[in-house]
């Protein structure tokens, strides 16, 4: 699943419109957002803890 958010916050490491790829709500991949990607969701926030999906919060 791709996740795309305004504030994504990754053990402790704040990013600002960012991109996040999930498996099974772990952590596979993650990137600034430069461009509008298709079969994204979009969220205002994510926290990841130890990898892991632990807070999505929805516009």
């Amino acid at each position: 699943m791709r996740l795309a958010a305004s504030k994504v916050i990754i053990d402790g490491e704040r990013f600002t419109n960012h991109v996040v790829e999930i498996v099974d709500d772990v952590l596979e991949n993650h990137y600034p957002l430069t461009q509008e990607l298709p079969h994204t969701q979009w969220l205002r926030t994510l926290v990841i803890e130890k990898g892991r999906l632990v807070h999505a919060e929805q516009l």
